[in-house]
């Protein structure tokens, strides 16, 4: 299991577990969002395999299987947007060697929802794919960097362009986003 598996699983087993119903935990049980009992926090593997008992301990065993349960289905909707996105990718993007071009319609909405809003997810994965793709080093795209490509794409003025970790530039061009190795030196 990768290092980045295994932090979207436990955050998505921790943010699971912090709104888990009260009748969840049976009677007599306060819920984690009323009282903070324990916190850890980088502690790795030790202190998960310490944090399962003492939860089955201070909560209802239930919590357990029910978080257990959670993390199951984030997995499986995990699975599904890796899927749709690999088949948008191709079916959107354009490569022509280290260069991505896609339609900024077609990221903005790339299931053609009558709604934009609800894209935003599937709309990130596409991104990352994208950089992927291009990059030619090391570096970490993140929510901020996201979050700005999306204004470029809704908003941009044609040749703006924005500079990502990985050595990739994405300019904006009169209706599409070009995604392309930075060939040079790089503005901090």
């Amino acid at each position: 299991m990768t290092r980045r598996k295994f932090v979207g699983m436990t955050a998505a087993a921790g943010l699971a577990f912090t709104v888990v119903p009260r009748h969840v935990l049976g009677r007599g049980y306060v819920a984690p969002s009323d009282k903070l009992t324990l916190a850890y926090i980088g502690v790795g593997t030790q202190g998960i395999r310490e944090l399962l008992p003492l939860l089955a301990k201070e909560f209802n065993p239930a919590v357990i299987e029910h978080v257990a349960g959670l993390a199951a289905r984030a997995r499986e909707q995990a699975a599904l947007v890796e899927q749709l996105s690999r088949k948008l990718f191709e079916q959107l993007v354009t490569l022509d060697g280290k260069v991505a071009r896609i339609d900024t319609a077609e990221l903005l909405n790339p299931l053609k929802f009558a709604d934009t809003e609800g894209c935003e997810v599937l709309r990130g994965k596409l991104i990352l794919d994208i950089v992927e793709t291009v990059k030619q080093r090391r570096g970490q795209i993140s929510s901020q960097h996201i979050a700005a490509i999306v204004q470029l794409a809704k908003q941009g003025q044609p040749r703006k362009r924005l500079q990502l970790p990985g050595g990739v530039d994405v300019l904006r061009e009169k209706d599409a986003l070009i995604f392309a190795w930075r060939r040079g030196k790089t503005v901090h």
